[in-house]
């Protein structure tokens, strides 16, 4: 496959990880809490009985990045929430309190605070991915009307870009999960998961959504199409130092020693030069000690009498 194919298809996965990477980060669907409140009902512990019904931690639901939604009809207890926060009826926003520090807030962990900062660089990273990967489109749309070993090499170094992006995005999001899980003891903050009563651990089951799953496609999409980019660059220079060296074999060949007209050049696979034949060089057919032309004086050379030869008149060059 030549240089335009290997662009063509670059510019294809980086098409394919734009367009999941916009779904990752548009889509609430990055994890599933799916609760068995049959089993919760039948649960012993005060704090369990007290929230059931009022509690979102209670219900089923599924997050993204900016909303966290509550599929079903009973969403009666999302009345006692801040109302500014609802959406759609059936969403909350999630709030991460972009505005604030940890200095305003001293009842609350260090830790906590970490899992804040790294959803928020969760978003921003994604974003950011986003940027880079419009812009490797755009450029590698150029690649495909242009074909330029520069414009190939900045489209992959564009989508390169955009993969550490993902990358870094995916592991704040885990880096903020595992903090969720094993580290933050704050209990006053009851939707993170390690402060949650037993039961209600048992009766959630956690797992990732296809948002998560087209993330890290886009991821590996990217990784793939800076990959071609760069092949193709490869390709764009290697046919150019290739062309370099036919044209450098063109503009020497009268140090050959031929008088004849320089060969035609043939690009049928590698550069290949069609060269004359060997055979068809008349001077070169002669072994120097029997070449006519030594047989008479050299002020009297007259070619108009000399024996007929196979080719064309030798010139005083080859002799001097």
């Amino acid at each position: 496959m030549g240089a335009a194919g290997y662009i063509g298809a670059a510019a294809v996965f980086t098409a394919i990880a734009l367009l999941m990477s916009a779904l990752g980060f548009a889509t609430d669907f990055w994890q599933y809490n799916v609760v068995d409140r049959a089993a919760l009902k039948t649960s012993t512990v005060k704090a369990v009985g007290e929230n059931i019904n009022t509690n979102p931690e209670y219900f089923t639901r599924n997050q993204g990045l900016f909303r966290e939604c509550f599929p079903g009809n009973d969403t009666t207890f999302l009345d006692s929430l801040d109302q500014s926060r609802l959406l759609d009826g059936y969403c909350v926003y999630v709030d991460l309190r972009w505005t604030e520090t940890i200095a305003t807030t001293a009842n609350e962990s260090e830790d906590y605070w970490a899992r804040l900062h790294l959803l928020r660089a969760w978003i921003v990273f994604l974003g950011l991915s986003l940027v880079f990967l419009l812009a490797a489109c755009i450029s590698g749309a150029v690649a495909c009307w242009k074909t330029s070993e520069g414009v190939a090499r900045t489209s992959g170094f564009l989508v390169f870009v955009a993969a550490f992006f993902l990358a870094g995005a995916m592991a704040f999001f885990h880096g903020a999960e595992y903090l969720e899980k094993n580290i933050i003891q704050d209990t006053s903050k009851t939707e993170i998961y390690n402060v949650w009563p037993n039961d209600l651990k048992i009766a959630t089951a956690r797992k990732y959504g296809w948002s998560y799953i087209v993330t890290w496609t886009g991821f590996a999409c990217s990784a793939v199409g800076g990959i071609l980019y760069l092949v193709a660059a490869s390709k764009i220079s290697e046919k150019r130092w290739r062309e370099k060296r036919v044209t450098h074999v063109y503009d020497n060949y009268s140090s050959t020693g031929t008088k004849y007209p320089p060969p035609e050049r043939d690009f049928r696979g590698n550069g290949h030069v069609q060269d004359y034949p060997r055979e068809s060089r008349a001077v070169q057919d002669y072994p120097r000690e029997s070449r006519v032309v030594q047989d008479y004086p050299r002020e009297s050379r007259d070619y108009r009498t000399m024996p007929e030869q196979r080719g064309p008149p030798a010139d005083d060059y080859y002799y001097q």
